[in-house]
């Protein structure tokens, strides 16, 4: 099996993601540790 590599478009725009997560004090190890958890 293995992991899927997509090329990256280099023309996208990404500031708008920028301004979604920066200084939201996010903790990546709680949002993995609590996402399988979530309810579907």
């Amino acid at each position: 099996m293995g992991v899927t590599i997509i090329r990256v478009d280099p023309t996208a725009d990404l500031s708008e993601l920028s301004k979604v997560f920066t200084g939201k004090n996010l903790d990546a190890k709680k949002l993995r540790e609590e996402a399988w958890r979530r309810k579907k």
